[in-house]
């Protein structure tokens, strides 16, 4: 009886993973080349013209130019730059971009 448990169990088992969907990479998605260097530059210089998932996500990925795949840094290409808040269409508040083109960095 343990035995016939077990084995059916196990059947069951099988039978849910080999029903799983593997995930496949979106064809449409841009595809990192092998010149990003291993590290996150700006995206408002070398033709990057990024996308971003939401206006206020500080990392998003070129679409073009030179580093096109490639991740991207909108808050000052890790140069550690902080802008004023009331520039570049800003509204800053509590020292973070509200809007513009900085939406989401850090201002003062």
């Amino acid at each position: 009886m343990y035995f016939a448990k077990t084995f059916i169990m196990l059947a069951a088992a099988a039978a849910l993973v080999s029903a799983t969907p593997s995930v496949n990479r979106r064809a449409d998605a841009p595809q990192p080349d092998d010149n990003c260097n291993g590290t996150i530059g700006d995206c408002f210089s070398n033709g990057c013209s990024p996308s971003f998932p939401t206006p206020s996500d500080t990392i998003g990925t070129c679409t073009a130019g030179t580093y096109n795949g490639c991740p991207c840094e909108k808050c000052g290409g890790g140069n550690g730059h902080v802008g004023s808040c009331s520039d570049n269409g800003c509204d800053g508040f509590q020292g973070i971009c509200r809007a513009g083109q900085y939406q989401g960095c850090t201002c003062n």
